[in-house]
């Protein structure tokens, strides 16, 4: 029986990195952009200076000063590549030198052996996916069948090229998932902890965290709600009833295992910095983006939910709204929100901070998030809808099956799935619709919901369009 699981696993596995690899291969090796630079520019200087800071260094540079600007963790991971492939460092070193601009003249591409362990990460991560869906109740058919909904995405080789947070994203926030799901099914059918699982699922979250760190509200927020929802479970072990300690034991052990892994960089960022946070900077800035699609009117926020269609959506709004109502919302518009969130009213926030000697995300929050809650709320949920749409028509056709498959089995009483796979998934997407501007990629934690939920539901609909035309036709037979 061992044996026939441990086969499964590999099957799955090796279908998977084919297929990502044919997708990679398809693509090809591409030269970073943007925001990638800042994640090499870390991880060169964590290889060669042993600091984690984001500032690009300058001949004759001695030592360079630490930062606590960004999450450190996929920086060491393209580090600790650096460090066992000289191919991989030498590109990289090359790229960065020359410039965003510049890079394609004077650097060959040959990223070593970065792209075979993305390959290979991106194959785990699928399994993990394939874990779940055996979790939520699939069958070995519907179970492939999810694996290539996921694979369909394109997701795991897209971000297997890049430079970005979120390729281990994806896989941390599936084993976060996998662990959290597997420990509430053997919870509920065995009332008994299965202390690893919730351990591991708090370290995953943690560690994705340490990638992004909006996921540590949702580490917050489980360890929080957890012992409220098992008392109010009831299970019917009488030892559950008698000992409310019980039920506060997973919150405690997914605490520790959340915990223990921020703690490093807790330390290190109160010793150097005298912060507990675990980053700084950033999140006011990012917040300071999100707070300018506040100025939206009416007509522009109904024009959102059309434009922010995938594909087809620009072409619509522009027609059915007219240009002016959809030009702020272009990414790079010069009026657009995007550029003003980057450029004046940055410095007009930051500005009135100083004035009032107040912190910057704090003044923020106080003065343009909670003076204005309403607002922010409704465009809040315009901007879920913005980044909700993973992969395009992917996110939207996988979504409409989702929700149908999170109703049947709302009525059912059938629960647990959605709490421990599709909940977190949609509370980040919640919370970075309400703190961020939400692009699509700060949503890859939805592929697993997405694949899994989408599949499921658009099985049951097509076993039931069978099933109603069977019935036709044995009626026109007699």
């Amino acid at each position: 029986m061992i044996n026939r699981f441990l086969q499964s696993l590999v099957a799955v596995f090796l279908v998977a990195v084919l297929v990502v690899s044919v997708q990679v291969m398809k693509k090809g090796e591409r030269y970073p952009q943007s925001d990638e630079y800042r994640y090499l520019h870390m991880a060169e200087n964590l290889v060669d200076y042993g600091v984690i800071t984001e500032r690009p260094r300058k001949d004759g540079d001695v030592k360079l000063t630490p930062s606590m600007k960004f999450a450190p963790v996929t920086p060491l991971y393209f580090a600790g590549i650096m460090s066992v492939d000289p191919v991989f460092k030498e590109t990289i070193s090359c790229i960065l030198k020359a410039g965003e601009s510049q890079a394609p003249a004077q650097c060959a591409l040959n990223y070593g052996a970065y792209l075979p362990i993305q390959i290979v990460v991106a194959g785990l991560g699928l399994v993990l996916i394939w874990q779940i869906a055996a979790l939520c109740g699939a069958g070995v058919k519907t179970r492939w069948f999810c694996l290539f909904v996921a694979l369909s995405s394109g997701q795991h080789a897209y971000f297997a090229r890049h430079f970005l947070t979120e390729g281990l994203v994806l896989f941390f926030f599936s084993a976060f998932t996998f662990f959290l799901c597997r420990a509430a099914h053997f919870l509920i059918e065995t009332k008994a902890i299965r202390t690893w699982d919730w351990v591991l699922a708090g370290s995953a979250l943690a560690i994705c965290s340490l990638n992004r760190p909006t996921f540590v509200f949702l580490g917050y927020a489980i360890i929080a709600c957890l012992p409220v929802l098992l008392i109010w479970a009831k299970y019917k072990n009488p030892a559950v009833r008698k000992s409310r300690a019980k039920a506060f034991k997973p919150a405690l052990f997914f605490a520790l295992g959340f915990g223990l892994l921020l703690l490093p960089l807790l330390i290190r960022n109160w010793v150097q910095f005298e912060s507990l946070a675990l980053t700084s900077g950033h999140g006011a800035h990012i917040l300071i983006e999100r707070v300018s699609y506040n100025q939206m009117t009416m007509t522009e926020w109904l024009a959102g939910w059309i434009y922010w269609l995938p594909d087809f959506g620009d072409n619509l709004a522009f027609h059915l709204f007219g240009a002016e109502n959809i030009e702020r919302l272009r990414w790079y518009a010069e009026e657009g929100f995007y550029r003003v969130g980057n450029d004046e009213l940055q410095k007009q926030i930051r500005a009135e901070a100083a004035a009032s000697e107040q912190n910057v995300l704090a003044y923020t929050l106080q003065t343009y998030v909670i003076r204005d809650l309403p607002t922010h709320v409704i465009v809040t949920l315009l901007l879920c809808w913005r980044g909700m749409f993973l992969a395009k028509n992917f996110g939207l056709i996988t979504h409409v099956f989702a929700a149908g498959q999170m109703v049947s089995q709302i009525r059912s009483r059938r629960i647990v799935s959605i709490l421990t796979v599709a909940a977190p998934a949609l509370f980040i997407l919640g919370l970075n619709g309400f703190l961020s501007v939400n692009a699509k990629r700060y949503n890859v934690g939805l592929l697993p919901y997405l694949s899994i939920f989408g599949s499921i539901g658009l099985l049951s609909i097509g076993q039931w369009i069978f099933a109603v035309i069977c019935r036709k036709a044995g009626r026109s037979n007699t």
